[in-house]
């Protein structure tokens, strides 16, 4: 039985002009395409339309970009994102699509995902030592 690629997305975080992101993000997704157990898709924030500010308000409907992005960011089972460094922190570019219902859902999705991972990574090393 042969399993599911894993869905990988490449996410460049950076949408200045001039920026590097893309040199790095394109050669990852390149050596990524190279295996035939992970399917990639570059995700360029830059190109992505997406606003500079979103409600404030939880239950407003995010802008129609965000919307657009949303089921894309969904479907990846992993990601790799690339981006650079501004002020100990990452760019708000990042932050767009990360929050729409704003930072208490952000918040709860993150605790919702780190416990959904730890929950597995317990699982899995009670069956055995990780290989790498």
């Amino acid at each position: 039985m042969s399993e599911r690629k894993l869905r990988v997305a490449v996410i460049i975080g950076s949408v200045r002009s001039g920026r590097f992101g893309p040199a790095p993000a394109d050669w990852i997704a390149a050596e990524a395409a190279k295996r035939d157990d992970l399917d990639v898709d570059v995700i360029d924030l830059a190109k992505a339309w997406l606003p500079d500010v979103l409600p404030a308000t939880a239950g407003t409907p995010a802008p129609q970009a965000v919307r657009d992005l949303t089921p894309w960011l969904g479907a990846s089972d992993a990601f790799v994102i690339v981006t650079p460094e501004y002020n100990h922190s990452f760019p708000a570019s990042l932050g767009r699509p990360s929050d729409p219902e704003g930072p208490l859902a952000a918040a709860t999705s993150m605790l919702d995902q780190l416990t959904w991972w730890g929950r597995l990574l317990r699982d899995a090393r009670a069956e055995g030592a990780y290989p790498g």
